[in-house]
């Protein structure tokens, strides 16, 4: 009997920089049709003693509703929700989740020139890392929007580059553990956190031949 022809050589692997090439842009959640509401449910809570925003707060929450409509920033915005999320607790966490979502993709880097803003900015990044590391926020919705936010943040250069030298380690732990999640919607938030990851780290590698790394950036706009 004739041998069996040989089996083809193995294609090289390919760069990973070469597979994220196809997909230029990270996945992102910008959909802002229901902020409006999200805000307005904001305003109307109450806590002991009276509203939970005061009547400066809800101004903010108007104006953050325009800026992410489109797609501007908004100032004092991540002070606002900080402060309402510390007030309200688990019981808005996905509302405040939901707006900051939305407030990370054109915010994050100006907040960065300093100030409060800039301080309630880290501490609401470093909460929903937190909340979907450990698994505490209240709700599955809460915790899917919670990688949502995540995930947003890949938006920016500022966002990618404070994930990436910040929270890595416990983001990725988070995410790889959610894709056996029983929900779909989370399974799903963990696998676009997961690619926008991917991409980031391809595009902080060398180049092939080269040197030098990517800069410390993603290169996103």
């Amino acid at each position: 009997a004739p041998a069996p022809a040989p089996a083809p050589a193995a294609a090289p692997a390919e760069p990973l920089r070469a597979v994220v090439a196809a997909n230029d842009q990270p996945l992102l959640s910008a959909d802002a049709h229901t902020a409006a509401p999200i805000a307005a449910k904001l305003k109307s809570q109450e806590v002991a003693g009276g509203a939970l925003l005061s009547a400066h707060e809800k101004a903010v929450m108007d104006a953050l509703v325009a800026a992410v409509a489109g797609r501007a920033p908004c100032p004092e915005g991540f002070k606002a929700l900080r402060d309402v999320l510390e007030r309200g607790g688990a019981r808005v966490m996905v509302q405040v989740y939901f707006l900051l979502r939305l407030l990370v993709l054109d915010s994050f880097g100006s907040a960065s020139a300093g100030g409060e803003d800039l301080a309630a900015r880290n501490a609401l990044v470093e909460g929903v890392v937190a909340a979907v590391a450990g698994e505490t926020a209240p709700s599955v919705a809460a915790h899917s929007m919670g990688l949502c936010v995540l995930s947003n943040l890949f938006a920016s250069r500022e966002g990618t580059d404070y994930l990436m030298d910040n929270c890595v380690g416990a983001m990725l732990d988070a995410a790889l553990r959610d894709l056996r999640h029983a929900r779909t919607e989370v399974r799903t938030m963990a696998s676009a956190l997961l690619a926008n990851c991917a991409r980031a780290v391809a595009a902080r590698a060398p180049a092939p031949g080269g040197g030098g790394g990517g800069g410390g950036g993603s290169g996103m706009a």
